[in-house]
C-alpha cells in the first residue's frame, strides 16, 4: 500500500512539472507532499506493528497471580555473611599482621 501512495505522488509531480495552469500545478504539488507524507506514515505503522510483542504470548492472570504469590515467599537461598574489609587509610598498616598491634 504505501508503494501506491508513492506512485501517486511520483504521477502528481509528473503532472505538476508538464503542465501550463500554476493552479493544476500547486495542487498537484500539495498532493504530491500528501502521499509522499502518508506513504512514510504508512512504511512507519507497519515497522512498528512487525516489531511489537504478540499480545497472545502475554501472561494470563493466574500466571500472573502465581508469580506474584512466590515473589512473597522468602528464599532458600542463605546469603553469606560478608564484611566489608577495612581500609588502611594512613599507611601504617595497623589492621593487618599476625594481631599483636603493629608495634
Amino acid at each position: 500500500m504505501p508503494w501506491v501512495l508513492f506512485g501517486l505522488a511520483l504521477v502528481a509531480i509528473i503532472v505538476a512539472f508538464n503542465t501550463y495552469s500554476i493552479g493544476l500545478a500547486a495542487i498537484c504539488l500539495l498532493a504530491a507532499l500528501g502521499l509522499g507524507v502518508a506513504g512514510v506514515v504508512n512504511l512507519l505503522s507497519a515497522r512498528i506493528s512487525g516489531a511489537s510483542q504478540n499480545p497472545a504470548s502475554m501472561l494470563d492472570a493466574s500466571a500472573i497471580a502465581s508469580i506474584r504469590a512466590n515473589a512473597g515467599k522468602p528464599s532458600t537461598v542463605v546469603a553469606a555473611e560478608s564484611r566489608p574489609a577495612s581500609r588502611d587509610t594512613d599507611g601504617d598498616n595497623a589492621s593487618a599482621g599476625d594481631g599483636d598491634g603493629g608495634d
